[in-house]
């Protein structure tokens, strides 16, 4: 199995074309040290993009572009017993908004049971504006 497709960046070089500085700037990027997150609100969404599945990418940039507060990721929601029950990508925890990924589904139940509204990832990709209403309406900027 080649392991190295699923890694987010790859560069395959030999030495020889090193040597001979035959790959010009293509490999400037890598050499450059990543972004690092501060404070700012560009900070946290370089920090939340390093962190999360590809799959909500799109819409942290809306949520961004919007002007909205960024949610918190990989969010376990534990029962009275603090037993994780479920989890979460994305979630706002002040206005029990949650955003899962198929493989979080499973405890979907668990967060509607204490009054979470919760979205499916994939569904979100098609149409991001029931997420956006419900971050509008609960004061998330």
């Amino acid at each position: 199995m080649n392991v190295l497709q699923f890694a987010p960046v790859v560069e395959c070089v030999t030495t020889r074309g090193l040597e001979q500085g035959r790959y010009g700037q293509l490999l400037d990027d890598l050499f450059k040290p990543p972004p690092t997150g501060g404070d700012d609100q560009r900070g946290a969404l370089l920090d939340l993009l390093a962190m999360t599945s590809q799959a909500v990418h799109a819409l942290l940039y809306q949520i961004d572009a919007l002007g909205l507060s960024l949610p918190v990721t990989g969010y376990e929601l534990a029962n009275e017993s603090e037993e994780i029950v479920g989890t979460a990508e994305l979630a706002w925890e002040s206005i029990r908004v949650a955003v899962l990924l198929p493989d979080e589904q499973s405890g979907r139940d668990a967060f509607r049971t204490r009054d979470w509204t919760t979205f499916n990832a994939e569904d979100l990709a098609h149409d991001a504006a029931p997420l956006m209403s419900a971050l509008e309406v609960g004061g998330q900027r």
